[in-house]
């Protein structure tokens, strides 16, 4: 009843964040999407919500229908080099650490005795 309640309510606008993060119930809202015993359409609800109050607080369209294929693909693009480029730099990295490690021999400081894999 009272996720029905927080679905019928109206859009968010900017002056009604500050009201929504002092009243907590984005909390409540998570605690119950987690909880182990919640009914499973009940957890759908939730995240629907969770995701309307999150778009709304960062400013992020909901509707992606009046954006052109051009503007699509370039968003796309943007954030798939973002997630190659975070993988990559990991991976450098952990190369990094796996060369200065492989010159240590045992019993010197820094050894690790044991297997190393990438991340």
């Amino acid at each position: 009843a009272l996720i029905d309640v927080i679905n019928s309510l109206p859009a968010i606008s900017r002056d009604d964040i500050e009201l929504l993060e002092e009243s907590q119930i984005g909390r409540v809202c998570m605690h119950l999407l987690k909880h182990k015993h919640e009914v499973k359409k009940n957890k759908l609800m939730l995240r629907k919500i969770l995701e309307r109050w999150n778009r709304a607080i960062l400013n992020r369209p909901a509707d992606f229908s009046g954006m052109d294929d051009e503007a699509r693909m370039g968003r796309a693009m943007a954030a798939s080099s973002e997630r190659t480029r975070r993988r990559d730099s990991n991976s450098n990295e952990w190369m990094a650490a796996h060369k200065s490690a492989a010159k240590l021999r045992p019993g010197e400081e820094g050894f690790i005795m044991r297997a190393r894999l990438p991340p």
